[in-house]
């Protein structure tokens, strides 16, 4: 899938994929697609840089869910 302007021209789609790097426990994000988007990571740690604990939560479980790989679920 390429990257697509939506019809209303306010957002765009594309293709990412993410997966954890189990080394430091960070998220990786990147897109083939997206110029410029060649990798981000995040974590689960607000005060360090790449900190959204947010986005790390959803992406987390969504890994949880397609049984690869992922973060321990908190209680």
């Amino acid at each position: 899938m390429a990257m697509h302007v939506a019809e209303n021209g306010k957002s765009v789609s594309g293709e990412i994929s993410f997966w954890l790097n189990e080394e430091d426990g960070s998220i990786h994000i990147s897109s083939h697609d997206i110029p410029g988007f060649t990798l981000v990571k995040v974590n689960n740690e607000p005060d360090k840089q790449n900190g959204h604990p947010t986005l790390y939560k959803r992406l987390s479980a969504c890994l949880r869910d397609m049984g690869v790989p992922a973060p321990a679920e908190e209680s």
